[in-house]
């Protein structure tokens, strides 16, 4: 029986942390996130914390949390001019003031929040509890900028994985008559069907406004050459049809009803 699992990189998704646990009892994590680019480590070395990357580990590189503008992802000045920390349980982008020398190839910023200050953004945006450990909510690149706000792809993610009938559950932006309308795909792991009831249970952790638009259920996710979930393969496929396994956000009362035709032609920009 494993006594000991350490996780590096890219993280282990929240539901699959609980089904080890259930599944090993005793089992403790050690998860690691440090930066390729940026001087940063953060370490969850608890099993309270399922899906946190921890705590800032003594000695290593100064960490801020910033508010970034949640349509365009730009740092948020103040009447200063100077960027804002964050407010606790607030998103915001995770910056770092490097100690080690900086490749030439990572972009620093100076004049960050005070004059000839140098810092540097690992471009994931993050938050962080009152116990001081921080939770990433995904990087800059992968959130969907919806008319109803910001949908950030591990948190939902997280969510949905937290359903014992999950696989994995892979969020990704598409194109709408409307905008963007943020999608999850979801494969599930054994024969047991999904609700639309389930999928608003396991979303109401989320925020209203950070809620997908659309959750369908997959045969297969397309996966990397380094074997990691591959979103922009799904957004390449456009809105998903209609059918059984595919519910909808009902935007007046927050419920996932089923998609009918009638509803995705609505959201399928017109073939000009």
């Amino acid at each position: 029986m494993f006594t000991e699992l350490r996780q590096m990189g890219s993280g282990m998704p929240r539901g699959l942390w609980r089904r080890v646990l259930d599944r090993y009892p005793g089992t403790r994590f050690l998860e690691f996130c440090a930066g390729t680019e940026a001087d940063v480590v953060l370490a969850n070395l608890s099993t309270s914390m399922p899906g946190g990357r921890g705590r800032q580990l003594r000695g290593t590189s100064e960490i801020r949390l910033v508010n970034v503008d949640p349509d365009f992802g730009a740092i948020a000045a103040g009447p200063d001019g100077f960027a804002i920390f964050c407010e606790v349980d607030a998103p915001g982008m995770l910056f770092t003031r490097p100690r080690l020398r900086v490749d030439a190839s990572v972009r620093q910023l100076r004049g960050v929040f005070r004059p000839g200050d140098t810092w540097v953004s690992t471009n994931d945006v993050f938050e962080r509890d009152r116990d001081g450990v921080f939770w990433i909510l995904g990087a800059v690149s992968a959130v969907a900028h919806t008319a109803h706000g910001p949908v950030y792809p591990i948190q939902v993610a997280d969510a949905l994985g937290d359903l014992p009938e999950v696989d994995l559950a892979v969020p990704y932006e598409a194109r709408g008559a409307r905008g963007s309308v943020a999608v999850v795909a979801v494969s599930l792991r054994g024969s047991d069907p999904i609700t639309a009831a389930d999928i608003g249970g396991a979303l109401a952790s989320v925020p209203p406004a950070a809620r997908p638009d659309l959750v369908h259920v997959v045969s297969d996710i397309p996966f990397t050459n380094w074997y990691r979930p591959d979103a922009t393969v799904l957004a390449s496929r456009g809105l998903p049809k209609a059918g059984p396994r595919i519910w909808i956000r009902d935007p007046d009362t927050g419920e996932y009803v089923r998609l009918t035709k009638a509803v995705r032609d609505g959201l399928v920009p017109p073939i000009s």
